[in-house]
C-alpha cells in the first residue's frame, strides 16, 4: 500500500498528513517545534510511527519562499 505524506514544515508550527492510495486518511500531527527550529528526533519518530521504511511513501514538503 502507498502512502502519500504533505509536510508544511512552518517556522513556529507546523504539520503532515497523510493519506493512503484510495485517498483514506492514515495519519495526521503538529510539527513539534523550539526556537523556531524543528525537534528532529521527534519528528523522525513520528514519522515512523505511520510509515514503514521497508514500505517507503511518497513525500511532498511545501519549498518556503
Amino acid at each position: 500500500m502507498t502512502l502519500y505524506i504533505g509536510i508544511d514544515a512552518g517556522v513556529a508550527n507546523g504539520a503532515l498528513g497523510a493519506i493512503n492510495h484510495n485517498g483514506e486518511y492514515i495519519d495526521s500531527f503538529m510539527i513539534d517545534h523550539k526556537d523556531k527550529h524543528i525537534l528532529a528526533l521527534v519528528f523522525k519518530s513520528r514519522i515512523l510511527s505511520i510509515v514503514d521504511p521497508r514500505d517507503g511513501a511518497e513525500i511532498c514538503m511545501e519549498q518556503v519562499h
